[in-house]
């Protein structure tokens, strides 16, 4: 379909979109007979043309598509309205409100520790646990906090184990959703598919961020257990954490690289992914809301507003111009995100997620220590473990340094790749892993 198909497409879906809403909007609900004259107008000068000129057809759709947008964003919904909604799917979705992140997941690591195993877990649970979560926190009085609700996925559910979601199951090992209950106008611009993505992405930072806090809580915990036995006077034990190559010097080295690995991914997918992405979508709506604001100021006819607004040139970034455009950056935006999280790839997820898993064995074992005895089982366990850690993060960065030379599967050698690598590497820390 050419552009002008795909203009003439948005007005239609648009129009009855706006007809066909269950809210209250019935008295706006139609274009307002001037602006119909006007359309009107411009179409039959087009058909008495002797000669058919194309681009006469793309500026008379390009003007009534305008006009369109400019009626949808006063009656529909405003650039304020689109950026609450992102500023909530941004500190919920994707762990911008930082205390109500650290409170969900000790209300998970609460839930394996009290929950029978083998006992089936319910909605209903899970979403009581999230209201738990919320106390004391910014979202316990954030009002777009309400529309968030956990899912017990079917494993019956279509595309049930995917590239994206590999993650879902990684907490409690039971498919979960954290899903938002999009509501109109809202969904002109987030589609089904979005929220779904919104899903995906998630799972794998609260994975991330689960085994991030869970690391740090165990550092705690040998530094305690090391404190109490510094005031022993057990110096024949050969054990001991100050013995140079002892097995407790073992575990500190091991807890230190997979805190180091875990902090940079963490750190990249926020800082470098997430918030420079949101800061450049949020830029674009608040331009072109600023512009839509400009034209209603403005008391001129409809057709040289469309003049004006392409005579306006932004030089830092291009404004959107309707809500298409917004759901199209929108979707862009994500598949942003997909991409720096590095869940587009199959290959890197896997070895995120095995890492993540390899974590969380070492950690299940160190919580068990409450002296500065290390078993040797443990000893040969962590060291084991190791070793398979060693494997999947060495395999990580030889995948992702293919990619950033080659550009494969991400079409073209992408900027965010360079960032995390710099992150890992900056001491040539991986590469004499590698």
């Amino acid at each position: 379909m050419n552009q002008d198909g795909i203009d003439v497409s948005y007005l239609k879906n648009a129009i009855a979109t706006v007809r066909n809403a269950t809210k209250p909007y019935e008295k706006n609900s139609t274009l307002p007979r001037s602006l119909n004259s006007l359309h009107l107008q411009h179409l039959l000068e087009l058909s008495s043309r002797v000669v058919f000129h194309q681009i006469e057809l793309e500026n008379t759709v390009t003007i009534i598509r305008n006009n369109v947008a400019q009626w949808l964003w006063q009656v529909v919904l405003t650039g304020d309205k689109i950026i609450e909604c992102l500023e909530a799917f941004r500190n919920y979705f994707l762990f911008g409100q930082g205390d109500f992140a650290i409170s969900l997941v000790d209300q998970f690591e609460k839930l394996k520790t009290s929950r029978p195993k083998g006992l089936t877990i319910k909605d209903q649970e899970l979403n009581s646990l999230l209201v738990r979560a919320s106390i004391g926190t910014l979202a316990e009085n954030d009002s777009s906090f309400e529309k968030f609700r956990f899912r017990v996925q079917n494993v019956n559910d279509k595309q049930f184990v995917t590239r994206t979601n590999m993650f879902d199951n990684i907490t409690i090992n039971v498919p979960l959703r954290f899903e938002y209950d999009i509501e109109w106008p809202l969904d002109l611009f987030v589609t089904t598919e979005d929220l779904a993505k919104y899903g995906d992405i998630f799972s794998f930072l609260f994975s991330l961020r689960r085994t991030q806090i869970r690391l740090q809580k165990v550092w705690t915990h040998l530094t305690i257990t090391e404190k109490a036995s510094s005031n022993n006077n057990n110096n024949n034990n050969n054990n001991k954490l100050n013995d140079n190559g002892s097995p407790r010097l073992i575990l500190w080295k091991v807890l230190s690289s997979m805190m180091f690995f875990i902090d940079c991914l963490w750190g990249h997918v926020q800082m470098d992914i997430i918030e420079t992405n949101f800061r450049k979508l949020v830029h674009r709506i608040n331009i072109s809301s600023a512009q839509h604001q400009q034209f209603r100021k403005l008391k001129i006819p409809e057709h040289k507003k469309i003049s004006y607004a392409n005579e306006t040139n932004l030089v830092e970034t291009e404004p959107f111009r309707d809500f298409e455009d917004i759901r199209i950056g929108h979707s862009t935006y994500l598949s942003d995100l997909l991409h720096g999280c590095l869940l587009e790839s199959r290959v890197c997820s896997d070895a995120i997620k095995k890492s993540l898993n390899i974590c969380d064995q070492i950690c299940g074992l160190l919580e068990r220590l409450n002296s500065n005895m290390v078993d040797k089982n443990i000893s040969e366990s962590v060291t084991k473990l190791e070793k398979e850690f060693r494997e999947q993060v060495t395999f990580l960065f030889r995948t992702l340094s293919g990619l950033n030379k080659k550009g494969e599967g991400f079409g073209g050698p992408p900027r965010h790749l360079d960032q995390l690598l710099l992150r890992l590497d900056y001491s040539k820390y991986f590469s004499v892993w590698s």
